[in-house]
């Protein structure tokens, strides 16, 4: 049990930390010094992206003058975080949040009532952010629109035990993440042996390449563990614990995955408080797949395949079609 454990401390640390950072000045230079001191001494994607950190400090500082007003200020800052390109990182003022947009630049088309109404049969459920039922007698399907509510994915495991479909579709497409366990009790429940399904490093030190050694992640039998043929559907719109899953699951034989490359966010963080109140949080571990590659960038599908508007316009999911034929 010790890899449960190693995973859920880190993602305890993940959802509940705030600290407060206690350097009392308020300058606005000491602000952007104690953010850019902050992100230097814990961010965990430096190397990964080749951002250049020291350089976002110069520009950053050039911006500031005897002029610059809060609100500019909160730009100045916002910016910084903006240079991360992560979705995990933000920046709060009370009133606003600035956050990293993962799906800029993808065409994103997918529409879960397309689904609901033209693919699953008349007896699906709907309950909370699940949607889940057979596509046909041999196919089951389930629509997680987050990673929340371990309990009620239970049902769904019971659900799927009294038809016993030969295949199951898991669509993750458009889930922004949530719990990151659930990913690896949803790998639990479709392996058939213990499985190492990845790495997690944590930054342990106030230097840049300072992380603990890597503790593998590792999938164990589930009481009730079901290892049909699965297919994983994933688009831009899948980040965070949705990237979990797919990295998790890229290398087991039962499983392919389908689709468009996720958002990634295959890190995790803390929030601090800056001496104004105002709120940032990075990402100071990161997740690598089985053969240690990064999630971070986006986890890239076995069978690339993606909807255009047109499709969604004629109610057609071609992607869906691809998971039910592949």
């Amino acid at each position: 049990m010790i890899r449960i454990c190693i995973f859920m401390m880190i993602l305890l640390a993940t959802y509940s930390c705030n600290d407060v950072l206690d350097v009392p000045s308020q300058s606005d230079e000491d602000i952007v010094l104690e953010l850019w001191n902050h992100i230097d001494r814990n961010y965990c994607f430096f190397e990964l992206k080749g951002i250049n950190w020291d350089s976002i400090k110069t520009a950053s500082l050039a911006r500031l003058n005897v002029s610059t007003s809060e609100s500019d200020l909160f730009e100045i800052c916002g910016d910084m975080v903006l240079a991360l390109e992560d979705g995990h990182a933000f920046l709060r003022n009370g009133q606003t949040n600035i956050v990293y947009d993962f799906k800029e630049g993808y065409d994103v088309h997918f529409d879960p009532i397309i689904v609901e109404k033209k693919y699953l049969n008349s007896s699906f459920q709907r309950e909370g952010i699940y949607t889940y039922g057979m596509i046909n007698d041999s196919i089951g399907y389930v629509y997680l629109y987050g990673f929340q509510n371990r309990e009620l994915f239970e049902n769904i495991k019971g659900y799927f035990k009294q038809r016993n479909p030969q295949k199951l579709i898991i669509d993750v497409r458009n889930n922004g993440g949530g719990d990151s366990a659930l990913s690896l009790e949803i790998v639990e429940y479709l392996i058939d042996e213990e499985t190492k399904v990845g790495y997690i490093s944590v930054k342990n030190g106030e230097e840049r390449d300072d992380f603990t050694e890597v503790a593998n992640v590792v999938a164990t039998l589930s009481s009730n563990n079901y290892p049909v043929k699965t297919n994983i559907l994933i688009n831009r719109g899948s980040y965070s614990a949705s990237s979990y899953l797919a990295g998790m699951v890229k290398y087991i034989d039962n499983i392919n995955v389908i689709g468009q490359i996720t958002g990634g966010g295959g890190g995790g963080g803390q929030s601090f408080e800056l001496p104004n109140g105002w709120v940032v949080r990075i990402p100071h571990h990161y997740f690598l797949d089985a053969k240690m590659n990064h999630i971070e960038l986006g986890v890239e599908p076995d069978v690339e395949i993606e909807n255009t508007e047109l499709d969604i316009m004629n109610q057609r999911d071609l992607m869906l079609e691809m998971a039910i034929e592949y």
